[in-house]
């Protein structure tokens, strides 16, 4: 077994310490009910996603919006470029519902 000195030991147990605060935190966090409405930009893939679909438990009211594209064709993740087309349906979209609750319906 290694043996610290008093200083390492110290640090060691503060850091484990942490470890061990954070754990219980995040283990023991439930998200309360937002009051409010949210917008969620979906692709169709993953609206199919049943996990994706959770999100309106922490929302009083959440509006799906249908996009264009993958989650990895919007996001760029996994070495895909991001496709211009998809990106632009994202705007779009956004911007509608932007006007829209600014009263500006087109």
């Amino acid at each position: 077994m290694l043996k610290l000195d008093t200083a390492a030991r110290r640090s060691y147990l503060r850091i484990r310490w942490r470890y061990y605060a954070i754990h219980w935190s995040v283990r023991r966090y439930r998200p309360a009910l937002y009051g409010g409405n949210i917008h969620l930009y979906l692709t169709q893939e993953s609206i199919q996603d049943t996990r994706r679909r959770k999100w309106s438990k922490f929302a009083k009211d959440a509006e799906v919006h249908t996009i264009e594209g993958t989650h990895v064709s919007i996001t760029g993740k996994h070495g895909v470029a991001v496709d211009d087309a998809d990106m632009q349906s994202l705007a779009a979209s956004i911007g509608h519902s932007i006007r829209y609750l600014a009263g500006n319906s087109p």
